[in-house]
Parts: structure tokens; C-alpha cells; sequence
């Protein structure tokens, strides 16, 4: 049984968790809902032994201002051990034998120097099982035999998921943490996820943290919901649905009728599509010879043998937005990296047309880039140890031109420039917010700061790579109406790179699918009024 007592959770003076309590027997799934920084993850973290912190003694009860790093009380014991107070040889018996986990973050969950068969034959030594064979944990886990020799970097989300489930369960663990197992992925790979996780779920306990109130519906015997770091509610699955108790859990089940009811809450005014696909002579063509947008032209690109994109050609005028659309694997991330220049190109290429016609080399990385790319997973393009702060002071000190260098020197124009950004994306100027870690913000915050971090250089143009996929529905709206609210105001030309149908439907002008390599031109919109 895990067992969870008057668990609260600060980090300095913040209050993360307050006097949380629950049980969790085998054979049951408990998902934990909420919304983004709500305490989720950090109580995943605890239970696991993997939160850096002291217990609180009685006579510091006071004193917490003057503390640093995490410190918690109570009790949250696995099977009768206490992980909080427990010695560190009984936590790692406990961790990954009694206790596994499948992590929020795919992109870090893994070691990028070692292949997948590497990860699986490492896993199964440490955890002293030597059978099933990794060729048979393969097959059991629908893991591609020519995987085995690849190196994290190359895989997808959904690839990279199945392997973190494979490492999770062939350790036949007693209970599991599933830490929004499904976000990150196309409806594909959610189902094939889904599977893995209900197989012999009655032999284990689950706890799964979610803001995907569907998945907590179909996985879920019971549900708690956590709010600022309290449970305000916990009962049975179907009473929660039925009848919840608490407005705030009412608040969330009206989000997710409204979701299921409507693409998005984003709406524009009226406005004829004109992003284009084909050759460039033929964009030209139909834009005019001087527009001003993002030119890409015959664009392919291999990974050794395998062609992974090919004979790509597209214009996105500025103000204008095209959504690719795809499952994971397509080649999504990889376009947007060609685009972005974080990527050699191989073929073809990506210019930015001026108003006057003058074509700028996008690909050169030159500090004249009218380019920004926004990363899919903000928490891993930040360093975990830089502050707010530090994000953007890096990323405005980088992108300064030498005659500028002397507004480098004045701290409180630096400052000021700070505040701008974070007022541009609505997040929060206080001190204590900009001196705040990075690997401390939730997911919207941290998706709103790799953004603001984006518009230090006054780009003319954003790749958006899956920037919703890992959001609570509240923070994806959110976002949303942010995009959509730079691009009017800045006159941006936007790429969105998702699996997300609705949110390509709330953002994009045009939306096209990549499939085979190819572009194909599938959704061409009018748009309402605001």
C-alpha cells in the first residue's frame, strides 16, 4: 500500500503542498487531476525519493524564510518504508523495484549517450532481472528492432514513450507513477500508451497525474483533485463525473465540455487564407514579387539512407500562420529545426523575403535571422539552474549588436527589458518571480518564458513547435490567444508544428499534413470575427 499522510511541501516560504492525505492499494488506479503548478509533479517527485530537500524539524516550523531548497513534513510511505525519512540504500531499493515511474519530461527521461538496447540492458541488470531478454522486451513493448541501435536524439515522442514504458514495467514494479504519460503524444500513439498502461494494471498500483480529465475517465478507479497544492475532493471515478462536489472540479469538467464541444476559444476576424505550397516562382506569383514572408524551397533532407523530407516548397506572408499537422515520427521537429537553421541543410532553401524585396539567408544563423524558433519542450531548451532572469538576460546579451553593447552596462535598462518581455506574454514581474528557477515553473509558465525568450531578437517570424501539447487545457487556451494576439499586434508570420487538430483549427490560416515526406494542402479557412 502506499500511504500518504499530512504531506506539505515548501520551497524557501512557498507553500507547494499543504497537509495532503490518500491510499493507494494494489489493483486500483488513483489519477490525480488538476492544473499546471498545482503541486502534481512535486508530489510524484517526493514519493519517489527524487525531490533534493530536508524534512522539517519542529523548532524550524518558524523559520522557513530563512531556508533554502525544498523542505516537507509528513509521511508518504511505499509498502511500510517512509521515503521521506528513509536512508538512501532502502530509497533505491524501493525506486524502480517496488516503485517505477514514467516521467512528464520525454526528452530528458533518457540518457542521450546510450541506444535504446544500451537503456534496456542497463535497466534490466541494475534492477537484477535477467529475464525477459531486451529483444524480448522489444516486441513486448511494439519497440521497432531497428531502434535498438539508435541514440534518444533520433527518435520521436511516441517512440521515446514506449520505451520509457518498457523500462518502467519489465521491472514487473509493485506500483507505478504515470506523470502525463499521454501529453506529448499524436491520438496514434495515445491509444497504443493506454494499452500498455491497463495491461496487468490489476497486479500493480497506479497513480496517475493528469490534466487530461478523458484519460482520467477511461484509466481511473478514483479520482483526487489537487488544487494549490490541497485535495479538495477524492471519490469514485463515475461520482466525480456525475455529481462532483467542489466548483473548482465543476470548473474543470465545464472546461472539458467546452473543449469537446469546440475547437478553441481563439477566434479572429474575417481573412482569406494566402499561405501557399508549391514551387517558389509560383508563390511569387500569386503574393506579388516583393511580399514580405517566409520563402521555402525545395527543401528535402535524409537521415543516412532513410528520406525523411522531400521536395518541400511553401510561402507564409507575414501576419499569416500555417499549421502542419502530423503524427509523431513524420518529420514535424525536424522541419522546424531546418527552418530555424538549428539544422544543416542538405536541399533546398529557406529565405526571408523583405518588403523590398531583398532576400535574407535564414539558414546562415547571421544575427540579422528574422527567425525564432519556440521549442517543444521549454524546460529542456532552459538550464535548470538559471533564474527567469537569466533566461532572458542571456538571450538579450547574445543577441545584442556591438554598437548596442553599452545597454548592457545599465542594469536597470536590462531590467526594464526584462519586464517588458514577461508583461508581453503575461507573466508575472515581481522579483521574486524573476529570481525564480527555471526548473520550478509549471509548464504554461515555462511555455510563456521560451516564448518571451523568442521575441528578444524582433523576429519577423515564429516556429512553434507542439507549443501546446504538454498544457492543461486552461494554459493551452492561454497560449493560444497569446500567439494569436503577437501575431496581430507584430504582424508575425507563424508555423505551427502540432499534432493537436484543434489548436491548428484556432491558430492557422491554412493547414496543411505532412505525410510521406510531402506537404499536402488539406484545410484552406475562412475565419470569424473576434
Amino acid at each position: 500500500m502506499i500511504e500518504v499522510s499530512n504531506l506539505s511541501l515548501f520551497f524557501s516560504d512557498q507553500r507547494i503542498l499543504n497537509d495532503v492525505s490518500f491510499t493507494l492499494e494494489k489493483g486500483e488506479t488513483l489519477a490525480i487531476i488538476g492544473e499546471s503548478g498545482g503541486g502534481k509533479t512535486s508530489l510524484a517527485r517526493l514519493l519517489l525519493g527524487l525531490l533534493a530537500g530536508k524534512p522539517i524539524e519542529t523548532t524550524q516550523k518558524g523559520l522557513l524564510k530563512r531556508t533554502k531548497g525544498f523542505r516537507w513534513s509528513g509521511r508518504a510511505c511505499v509498502d511500510g518504508i517512509d521515503m521521506l525519512n528513509a536512508k538512501v540504500k532502502e530509497i533505491k531499493e524501493v525506486r524502480g523495484r517496488r516503485i517505477g515511474l514514467i516521467a512528464q519530461a520525454l526528452s530528458d527521461a533518457l540518457n542521450p549517450h546510450l541506444t535504446i538496447e544500451q537503456h534496456i540492458e542497463e535497466s534490466l541488470r541494475n534492477s537484477g532481472v535477467m529475464n525477459p531478454t531486451s529483444e524480448e522486451i522489444c516486441r513486448s513493448y511494439n519497440i521497432p528492432s531497428q531502434l535498438c541501435d539508435q541514440y534518444p536524439s533520433h527518435l520521436s515522442g511516441g517512440e521515446i514513450q514506449r520505451v520509457l514504458s518498457a523500462l518502467a514495467l519489465a521491472k514487473r514494479p509493485d506500483y507505478l507513477i504515470l506523470d502525463e504519460p499521454t501529453a506529448s503524444l499524436d491520438p496514434a500513439n495515445r491509444e497504443i500508451a493506454i494499452k500498455t498502461f491497463q495491461r496487468n494494471s490489476k497486479l500493480r498500483g497506479q497513480i496517475l497525474i493528469t490534466h487530461d480529465l478523458a484519460l482520467a475517465e477511461h484509466m481511473a478507479d478514483r479520482i483526487a483533485v489537487l488544487y494549490r497544492g490541497e485535495v479538495i475532493e477524492e471519490g469514485k471515478t463515475k461520482d466525480f463525473f456525475r455529481c462532483p462536489k467542489k466548483p473548482y472540479s465543476c470548473a474543470l469538467l465545464d472546461k472539458k465540455r467546452l473543449h469537446n464541444g469546440t475547437c478553441s476559444g481563439v477566434r479572429r476576424g474575417h481573412r482569406r487564407a494566402c499561405c501557399h505550397l508549391g514551387p517558389t516562382e509560383h508563390c511569387k506569383r500569386e503574393n506579388g514579387p516583393s511580399q514580405e514572408g517566409l520563402e521555402i524551397s525545395h527543401l528535402s533532407h535524409d537521415y543516412g539512407t532513410l528520406p525523411v523530407l522531400k521536395d518541400i516548397s511553401a510561402f507564409i506572408p507575414a501576419g499569416r500562420s500555417l499549421g502542419v499537422v502530423g503524427p509523431s515520427g513524420s518529420g514535424k521537429s525536424t522541419l522546424a529545426r531546418l527552418i530555424s537553421g538549428l539544422e544543416p541543410l542538405q536541399r533546398g532553401h529557406v529565405n526571408w523575403i523583405s518588403p523590398c524585396g531583398h532576400i535574407a539567408e535564414t539558414a546562415s544563423r547571421s544575427r540579422e535571422t528574422s527567425l525564432s524558433l519556440v521549442s517543444q519542450h521549454p524546460h529542456r531548451a532552459m538550464a535548470h539552474h538559471f533564474s527567469v532572469g537569466d533566461v532572458l538576460r542571456e538571450a538579450i546579451l547574445l543577441g545584442c549588436k556591438y554598437e548596442d553593447m553599452t545597454f548592457l552596462y545599465n542594469r536597470r535598462s536590462v531590467s526594464r527589458h526584462i519586464s517588458r518581455l514577461l508583461t508581453l506574454v503575461g507573466l508575472p514581474r515581481e522579483k521574486d518571480f524573476v529570481k525564480r528557477k527555471t526548473a520550478a515553473l509549471s509548464g504554461g509558465e515555462a511555455q510563456r518564458l521560451v516564448i518571451a525568450r523568442a521575441l528578444v531578437s524582433n523576429p519577423r517570424c515564429l516556429i512553434l513547435d507542439e507549443p501546446t501539447s504538454a498544457l492543461d487545457m486552461c494554459a493551452r487556451e492561454q497560449i493560444l490567444s497569446l500567439l494569436h494576439e503577437l501575431r496581430e499586434k507584430h504582424n508575425l508570420a507563424l508555423v505551427l508544428f502540432t499534432h493537436d487538430h484543434d489548436a491548428a483549427q484556432a491558430l492557422s490560416d491554412t493547414i496543411v499534413t505532412i505525410k510521406d515526406g510531402h506537404l499536402e494542402q488539406c484545410t484552406l479557412k475562412m475565419v470569424s470575427s473576434l
